[in-house]
């Protein structure tokens, strides 16, 4: 029922090794991605920027991309948004930055 409802597809077993197959051998390929985010600083703020506009997005913000990286990187509010929104834009980065390092320290 749960597939009927949820619209879930069987998948043949040959394309489901096929796919597992696949994500195994790029796992290998990019066995580190964190120290590879990590390293580039525009890399890193662009996932930081994009792990959070888009989750407060789901949550209902209506700050801008941009409106999130002036927040998120200069510290500026935005005329016309409320605490809250800015709030949430802080705290995540500093969830995202928290779990970032903690992840590398381990």
């Amino acid at each position: 029922m749960y597939k009927e409802l949820a619209g879930q597809k069987i998948i043949p077993d040959d394309i489901l090794f096929a796919k597992k197959s696949f994500l195994k051998r790029e796992s290998k390929i990019y066995h580190d991605i964190l120290s590879a985010i990590m390293s580039d600083p525009d890399v890193y703020d662009q996932f930081l920027l994009s792990l959070t506009y888009n989750s407060n997005k789901i949550e209902g913000s209506t700050l801008s991309e941009n409106e999130t990286a002036d927040i998120m990187f200069n510290g500026q509010t935005v005329a016309g948004k409320n605490l809250v929104e800015h709030l949430e834009v802080v705290n995540h980065k500093a969830v995202l930055k928290y779990l970032f390092d903690y992840l590398k320290s381990g």
